[in-house]
């Protein structure tokens, strides 16, 4: 299903490590990938000999698509503005686990997690209300958000990796524009792998996240803002 006008502003994918990997490691890892991306981002406090909580990030094509190495997981983003698909960016991303462990081939892989960013800009503040955007019908968000005209900051989990070894997760936030509102909607699913494929489980989060959003925006958003569906 798409959209004349999709409201899709980010895309991303995280493999996490079973085991914390050191300092060194990420720093190893980024050199693998320096000829693939034009700009290297080091946090102020990183230091390749000690185990700090930072990141590496590198850039490539205008800044538009990010490699985020931690010390727990990796993170591939596209910044909406040459986003080439979902089939293409799945697998630019199984690519990038997969270069990974062909060098460490010791690093294994915990749990995936995919995310969804979609955004509403320049809202007339007089005129917003949550309801005309999101469908607060109790289904998946409560009927008593849907009257909310102000700055909010909302968050509603369903599922647990202890009982289901999975967890979805809604956000949404306004923030101001001047003298607008923009809305943001960010979709955040997580699942265990359990030695299952991960593009498999991959496809499955990505349906999962396309049904959520479809049911949770309203009619307005999809045939006003979003013009429509087109296939």
């Amino acid at each position: 299903m798409k959209y004349q006008n999709p409201i899709l502003k980010e895309i991303y994918v995280e493999f996490f490590f079973e085991k914390e990997i050191s300092a060194t490691s990420q720093y190893n890892i980024s050199k693998i990938f320096s000829n693939k991306y034009d700009t290297v981002e080091l946090d102020p406090d990183f230091q390749p000999r000690k185990q700090p909580k930072t990141r590496i990030r590198m850039w490539k094509n205008d800044r538009k698509d990010l490699l985020q190495i931690f010390s727990n997981r990796i993170a591939i983003n596209n910044i909406i503005g040459n986003y080439v698909g979902w089939n293409k960016f799945l697998k630019s991303c199984l690519e990038v686990k997969q270069i990974i462990s062909k060098q460490y081939p010791d690093i294994n892989y915990q749990q995936v997690s995919l995310s969804y960013i979609n955004g509403i800009v320049k809202i007339s503040r007089e005129d917003f209300i949550l309801g005309k955007y999101i469908n607060c019908n109790g289904v998946m968000l409560p009927q008593n958000i849907e009257n909310i005209n102000t700055l909010i900051d909302l968050k509603y989990s369903t599922g647990s990796f202890v009982i289901d070894e999975g967890k979805q997760q809604i956000n949404i936030q306004t923030s101001l524009n001047n003298d607008a509102y923009n809305l943001r909607i960010e979709l955040l699913f997580h699942k265990k792998l359990n030695g299952e494929n991960s593009k498999t489980i991959l496809n499955a989060l990505h349906d999962n996240c396309h049904e959520v959003f479809n049911n949770i925006i309203t009619v307005y958003v999809k045939d006003e803002l979003m013009g429509g569906i087109i296939e």
